[in-house]
């Protein structure tokens, strides 16, 4: 038949640590759950980010100092 076929195996001796904890670990359920949850969070904050632009709309431009726009000019000859 041909279908397998004896090959090289090679096994490097690597140990790695395992880094899974029974406490970290999340079920389906727990998982979305989750989501939801960082999902409302994400909403809120877009709210907040928007509630803060539009409050700051009225407010005028700050003007950058004069003595902070000599120092940039300074450091940008060098």
């Amino acid at each position: 038949m041909g279908l397998v076929k004896l090959g090289t195996v090679a096994i490097d001796g690597t140990k790695i640590k395992a880094n899974a904890s029974r406490h970290k670990a999340m079920s389906y359920e727990r998982m979305q759950q989750a989501e939801g949850e960082l999902k409302a969070q994400i909403e809120a904050l877009l709210e907040r980010a928007k509630s803060t632009d539009a409050a700051e709309a009225d407010e005028p431009e700050v003007d950058i100092p004069a003595e902070a726009r000599t120092h940039a000019k300074c450091g940008s000859m060098r």
